[in-house]
């Protein structure tokens, strides 16, 4: 008896996955490596992949120096445009201010006269009746 239970604690250690001889199913192997794709076969180089690789670094200096030029000329141009009516307007003010001068110089005595009327011109240009 004692012979009998030493051979089923034997039996009973060993797992029965390894006294068998059947091969390990992919449910059983999870861990395993997919395996190596196919090789690829070499194919000549595009002509318009290799057009575009060599011409598209290249071009990125003179899109660059492009933009900054066009830039440069634009705010050159809007700064000229404004300095001009700038000037155009201190003119107009300059020649406002003349005529006012000469309104007011041109008749000593009606100074008070000419103040009025441009007082109520001024005051009647939002009136409908």
């Amino acid at each position: 008896m004692i012979g009998s239970h030493a051979l089923r604690s034997a039996t009973r250690s060993t797992p029965r996955r390894l006294l068998t001889s059947r091969p390990i199913t992919s449910r059983h192997a999870s861990t395993a490596a997919p395996p190596p794709p196919p090789p690829r076969r070499s194919q000549p180089p595009n002509p318009h992949a290799a057009y575009y690789s060599e011409l598209l670094p290249a071009m990125i200096p003179i899109f660059l120096i492009g933009s900054a030029v066009y830039l440069s000329l634009q705010l050159l141009h809007s700064s000229l445009a404004h300095e001009q009516a700038s000037d155009k307007a201190h003119e107009r003010i300059a020649e406002l201010e003349a005529e006012i001068d000469a309104r007011l110089q041109g008749g000593s005595g009606s100074q008070g006269s000419t103040v009025e009327a441009l007082v109520n011109n001024a005051k009647a240009w939002w009136k409908f009746w």
